[in-house]
């Protein structure tokens, strides 16, 4: 999903958008391997006849509570993936968020 107060995707700014690790199902969701992504990995966004080409710059873990690394402003046009990571049985909730944060490098016609 789009988080609401970050740059519309693909436009200048910093995009946010989260995901789910796992389903309903409890069957890898979407954002399931977004842990694995390393420094120069590609993003490829598809959007209105165009890709959008990000290449990853950081990936790392964060505090549920560092709402300012998720939105930090961009002059450029970035892309910040969000998930849940660490659950806590006892807790009953995750401890950390993975955040991947990627840099606009490219964007191709799809046509």
């Amino acid at each position: 999903g789009y988080l609401e107060g970050s740059a519309y995707p693909t436009w200048i700014g910093n995009t946010v958008l989260t995901g789910h690790v796992l389903d309903a199902r409890n069957a890898p969701g979407p954002f399931a391997y977004v842990n694995e992504l390393k420094s120069n990995d590609l993003i490829f966004i598809h959007a209105y006849g165009w890709t959008y080409v990000y290449q990853v710059e950081e990936n790392k873990l964060v505090s549920p509570y560092r709402i300012n690394t998720v939105f930090k402003h961009e002059e450029y046009s970035w892309l910040t993936l969000v998930t849940c990571e660490n659950y806590s049985t006892r807790s009953e909730r995750y401890l950390s968020r993975r955040v991947v944060r990627a840099v606009l490098i490219s964007v191709i016609t799809d046509k």
